[in-house]
């Protein structure tokens, strides 16, 4: 459209000009035959603008005839064909701004350093012995974004991220870096089997680490070690799980959890949720690890599973529990009844049995109590009901 006004514009200048030339004043000829043009319309303008009250119809009525007469001697298929050509010019000029556009933004992102090439800036800096605690604090909280892709998390190893992270768990200097370090390896090992496994075969004293800082006084770095503890061994690697229970991984837990522990709330009940959840993949016969126990595991895990059906407010944990030590009696035969034994199962399943009817009569009395309010309400309105067609 743009592109056709400036045609007609064209078109109407040329038209006034022979139009100026054939049916103008002699003057205002003689202008347009001179070239000063431009001269002659100033000097009418003002002329004009003197006689302004007189003639302002008589004006108007010629500058209309002269638009009629312009479009009337205008060439159409012209004026088309030039705003065709218009356009394309246009068009060609917004083309290669755009192909300008383009280039200058592919430019500015081949200046972007790649992800793994972000990584392996914090893992140097992770290494570098002359860099600050803080310095490494900020590159740890980098890397544990950068890790949450499985694809980064699987680059740790590529790129030698994994040793550092590892020997900043024994930083006690500083409990952040710790928490930091906790952190990173939670998140690049949670659904990620591959590392998990990686984690256990070139670092098997990762477990042993963390169930350490998961009794740190330092509130954050007991949480972050307990968070990457519950990854690994909650993972469908079976390595982690031995390790865990061959380093009394159940019994450091409980030891959590007891009244005497200084550790905090929140850690407390992720020591819980981490041994109910173990007592759950045994009980559904999700841990291959169970063929590989000692003694001294199972009594561990009886242990826990006692604890958790003391402990538990709800009947889901009572349940879990009852069923783990069930599988653990078929599945280990003789030796699982003694390590249940030892750990005075009979007397904790006594106890349990008794809470357990006391629950169950109170709930029976509310659902007597229950039922009676019920039927004595409506007694009442049946009482004060009207009789079926009284007025």
């Amino acid at each position: 459209m743009r592109g056709l006004t400036i045609a007609l514009l064209v078109s109407a200048v040329s038209s006034w000009h022979v139009f100026a030339e054939e049916a103008a004043p002699p003057a205002v000829a003689a202008a347009v035959a001179a070239g000063d043009f431009g001269a002659q319309l100033v000097g009418e303008a003002v002329d004009l603008s003197a006689a302004h009250g007189h003639n302002q119809d008589a004006v108007a009525k010629d500058m209309e005839s002269l638009l009629h007469w312009a479009i009337e001697h205008s060439d159409h298929e012209r004026l088309r064909q030039q705003a065709e050509d218009i356009q394309k010019l246009e068009a060609i000029k917004d083309f290669k701004e755009g192909q300008q556009r383009v280039a200058e933004l592919s430019d500015l992102i081949s200046q972007q350093p790649t992800e793994a090439q972000l990584m392996q800036s914090m893992i140097a800096v992770l290494d570098d012995t002359q860099a600050t605690a803080e310095q490494k604090q900020d590159a740890l909280a980098e890397l544990q974004v950068l890790v949450e892709p499985i694809d980064n998390a699987n680059d740790l190893k590529v790129l030698g991220g994994l040793t550092p992270l590892v020997q900043l768990l024994g930083s006690s200097e500083v409990s952040e870096l710790q928490e930091g370090a906790a952190y990173v390896l939670g998140t690049a090992a949670s659904n990620n089997a591959e590392l998990v496994g990686v984690l256990m075969k070139n670092h098997p004293e990762l477990i042993q680490q963390l169930l350490q800082l998961a009794g740190a006084l330092h509130d954050g770095t007991a949480a972050k070690a307990m968070y990457a503890l519950g990854v690994l061994v909650r993972s469908p690697v079976p390595e982690a799980r031995t390790t865990f229970y061959s380093q009394a991984g159940l019994s450091k837990l409980q030891n959590l959890m007891s009244p005497s522990s200084k550790a905090a709330k929140r850690v407390k009940s992720k020591a819980l949720n981490l041994i109910a959840d173990l007592i759950e993949m045994t009980a559904n016969g999700d841990d291959t690890s169970l063929s590989t126990w000692d003694d001294k595991v199972m009594a561990q895990f009886a242990a826990a599973a006692l604890d958790l059906l003391m402990q538990a407010d709800a009947l889901d944990g009572k349940e879990k529990a009852l069923m783990a030590m069930r599988v653990l009696l078929l599945r280990r035969g003789h030796a699982g009844r003694t390590a249940m034994a030892e750990e005075g199962a009979e007397a904790v399943l006594r106890e349990v049995l008794t809470e357990l009817d006391l629950l169950v009569d109170t709930l029976e009395s509310k659902k007597t109590a229950a039922a009676s309010v019920a039927h004595a309400g409506a007694t009442s309105t049946s009482k004060w009901a009207p009789a079926v067609g009284s007025g």
